[in-house]
């Protein structure tokens, strides 16, 4: 059995020929940033959690409540 993320992150790779960036959000339950370069930047400015070999950051609802969006991507692209 292979997780959403890892499916995902296999499809960008085949498709783009190397990993990129993916944002993935689950409601307003759980935000992943998987595949980037900012993932311990994200994980100083947010909290959350590292994974991936520390290449990966997420964070969980029942830990604090989800940053928006926009503001996770001014980090990743900055």
């Amino acid at each position: 059995q292979t997780s959403f993320g890892d499916a995902l992150s296999f499809i960008v790779a085949d498709t783009f020929g190397e990993p990129q960036v993916v944002l993935i959000k689950q409601g307003n339950r759980r935000l992943y940033v998987q595949d980037t370069d900012a993932a311990k930047k994200l994980h100083q400015a947010f909290g959350g959690f590292l994974f991936g070999g520390g290449r990966c950051w997420g964070i969980l609802s029942e830990d604090v409540s989800l940053p928006p969006v926009d503001d996770v991507l001014a980090h990743v692209v900055e």
